[in-house]
Order: C-alpha cells, then structure tokens, then sequence
C-alpha cells in the first residue's frame, strides 16, 4: 500500500501535465507538449545510456541527445509538413546521427572497447530514438493527432495496468501463475499477458465507442486489433527494458518516487508507436 500511495504521488501530477498538454488548443499545447515530449526523452535515453554503460567521455550521448532533441522539435517546426514528409525527416535524422557516430568510433580508435561504445550507442538509438520518433509526429496529426496520440498511450497504459493487476493476483494463488519471461522478469506471467490484453482491448473499444469521430479512419475492428497490439507489443518493449536492466545488474532505471525512472514510464510505448502510426497511415489511404 505505501508503494502503491507513492506511486500515485509521482503518477498523478505527471497525469494531469500530460492532459494539459495534450488538450491545450492551439500553439500552446504545441508548445506545452513539445516542452513535456522533451522532458520525458531526454531522460529516456540518458537512463538507457547509463544502463548499456555508454561513457560520457565518448561524446555517444551528447550525439543522441541532439538527435531526439531535433526528432521532437521538428514536427512544431515544420508543422505543415506531411505525415510521410515528418518520417522522411525523421530517418534523414537518424542516418546524420549514425554518420555522427561512425566519425566518433573513427576519433576513438577502432580498438575493441570503442567497437562496443559504438555498438551501444547505435542500439539506443534504434531502441529508443527510431521508436520514439513517430509519437510527436502522431500529435501533429492533421486534424485529430492529439487524440490519437492519447489513445495510444491510454490503451497502452491499461495494457500495463492490467497486467500488473492480473500478474499480481493471480500470483497469489494456489501454486501462483505461469511465468512468462522467468530469466528477463520474474514477475511477468502469461495471466498478466492476458490481463493486459483484456484491459488494452475495453480502453480501445470505450474509446471508440464515446469518440468515435476523433478515432478516424478506424472503426470498431481496428479499435479490437489495436488494443491487442497494445496489450501485447506494449509487454514486448517492457520486457526488452527488463532485460537491460538485468544485464546492468539495476532494479529501475532512474530514481522517480514509485515509479523507477522515465525509461521505465515509456517502454511499453517503445514498439507500439512505430506500429500505431504505421497502421494509420495504412489506414488513410
């Protein structure tokens, strides 16, 4: 109970940040969401740095931290731009940030330790800046992108709750539940999966039911599809987090009250978002 009070001392003011941003009209919320967006992200990856062991003196991190800085600031800055156009600009991004990387390997040396720095260096930036990158496109979605985005982080969310709730319950019982991932975490459970699946897909289906106009262009079907990615995917990214927090030998990623740290808020976003606005995009043709 003390855990879950200071949870909720953390999680409730970062709530209602969260839906200011999101629902403030105009350049404003643009604003508030950008600043919120990098506020969350840079932290993002200076924790996932920090648990691959990326060294400050290389300079890896200063490089990943203008590219998700500039992958968030762009869709305020070009907010005319195309959702194809937005991608684009995001991948010219990421290819700049890997020649950047490539430059600091060749300034190292190419000895074994600066091989695995640059290695490190590029798998944060696919894990977290490649996958991060279409969620402030998402909000700049023409017409209902702040809605989307909302969306998609609430059925995630619930897909997390659930299956926490689930996991947990069902891990009290006669001979407890079955483990999911017992070498990467322990406490995942195929009952949690389902949990998760179940609270992903009824988030999905109430949204669709008392917003369906600012849900275009799915329909109910595609409402049921994506929570099932949602509750599934999400797991997927918060178990890829699970292991590289076992491999650093850390409980949580950060230092946040109750809740870890800011990785451990996003990673279930972390696969989900390519997959959600890849499949609107499919979706508008």
């Amino acid at each position: 109970m003390d855990h879950l009070i200071e949870r909720l001392k953390v999680a409730i003011p970062l709530i209602v940040i969260t839906v200011l941003a999101f629902f403030l009209p105009g350049i404003y919320g643009k604003i508030a969401f950008t600043l919120l967006a990098l506020a969350l992200v840079l932290p993002t990856v200076h924790e996932a740095c920090a648990l691959l062991g990326v060294h400050p003196k290389t300079h890896y991190r200063e490089a990943l931290f203008a590219i998700i800085a500039l992958i968030v600031l762009v869709p305020l800055l070009c907010c005319c731009a195309s959702p194809c156009k937005l991608i684009l600009i995001d991948l010219t991004l990421l290819f700049l940030g890997f020649l950047a990387g490539i430059l600091l390997l060749f300034r190292d040396g190419c000895d074994r330790e600066a091989i695995a720095n640059f290695a490190k260096f590029t798998l944060v930036e696919v894990l977290v800046c490649a996958c991060l990158a279409p969620l402030p496109n998402l909000f700049h979605y023409p017409n209902n992108g702040p809605f989307l985005l909302f969306f998609l982080v609430l059925i995630t969310k619930l897909g997390d709750i659930g299956a926490y709730a689930v996991g947990t319950l069902t891990a009290k019982l006669p001979g407890g539940n079955h483990k999911l991932a017992p070498t990467i975490s322990p406490k995942k459970s195929w009952e949690g999966l389902a949990g998760g699946v179940a609270f992903a897909i009824l988030g999905s289906l109430l949204c669709f039911g008392f917003a369906r106009t600012h849900l275009t262009p799915f329909g109910p079907w595609a409402a049921i599809l994506l929570g099932l990615l949602a509750g599934t995917i999400g797991l997927l990214g918060d178990l890829i987090e699970s292991a590289l927090k076992r491999a650093a030998n850390a409980k949580d990623s950060g230092k946040l009250p109750g809740l870890g740290g800011v990785f451990d808020i996003l990673d279930s976003l972390l696969l989900i978002g390519p997959i959600f606005y890849a499949f609107l995009l499919l979706c508008a043709k």
